[in-house]
């Protein structure tokens, strides 16, 4: 009797291995060990919603590593590896384990879910992380180490404002991209002044169309 029940026991076990193995594969990424899109997305959506209820603030932020695409035509696609597998260690050592949710949201873009956390409080992360990743020698293997910086966007929803999970990530990623355009290794959090900032934009670009510039639209700013 006794080893018939630890036959059984030793095959749950085996099966909540596999399971946690498969939940693993699920929601982590491989190369980084951060969390995937899928689970940063689903994450982001009950962090907005509990938020709310408890009428406290939480942030969002996506980062960017600046020109990373140059590291990888200049050092190869395995020393880029390198450098995002090391930016994930740094990105974890820059937040609360306990409470914050890093994610890898595709290529060399990265996002930090904050709850309770107020835009003071975003922008002391943020700072820590542009330092952490401007200090660090990451190295590439042969014994060659590179510097890198990465670039910040944040945006914060006040304690009780209801925000949608769409809205949140825009206002976030305009952010981000208003820090790559003026100079990056830096950061922006979303304010009135950069929504006014970005309806200004898109009228001009509405009159004179630049090529390469950011699709924006007045609608789509409007809803933000």
């Amino acid at each position: 009797n006794d080893l018939k029940i630890l036959e059984i026991l030793a095959g749950q076990l085996d099966t909540s291995l596999k399971n946690a193995e498969l939940y693993e594969r699920a929601t982590v990424d491989g190369l980084t060990r951060l969390y995937l899109r899928r689970y940063f997305e689903q994450k982001l959506e009950e962090n907005l919603l509990e938020a709310h209820k408890a009428h406290q603030p939480i942030s969002l932020l996506i980062l960017d590593l600046d020109h990373f695409k140059h590291t990888n035509d200049t050092y190869g696609h395995q020393a880029g590896d390198a450098v995002l597998r090391i930016l994930g260690r740094l990105l974890k050592k820059c937040v609360r384990p306990a409470t914050d949710t890093v994610a890898r949201y595709g290529g060399e873009e990265f996002t930090v879910i904050l709850p309770r956390a107020d835009a003071p409080l975003a922008t002391k992360v943020a700072d820590r992380i542009i330092k952490a990743v401007g200090g660090e020698e990451f190295a590439i293997g042969d014994g060659q180490t590179i510097r890198k910086t990465i670039s910040v966007g944040i945006a914060t929803v006040p304690p009780g404002e209801p925000e949608s999970k769409a809205r949140l990530i825009k206002k976030a990623d305009y952010a981000l991209y208003e820090a790559k355009g003026t100079g990056r290794n830096r950061m922006v959090h979303w304010s009135e002044e950069l929504l006014q900032k970005l309806r200004r934009d898109a009228r001009a670009s509405a009159r004179h169309p630049a090529v390469g510039s950011q699709p924006t639209s007045s609608a789509e700013i409007d809803s933000l």
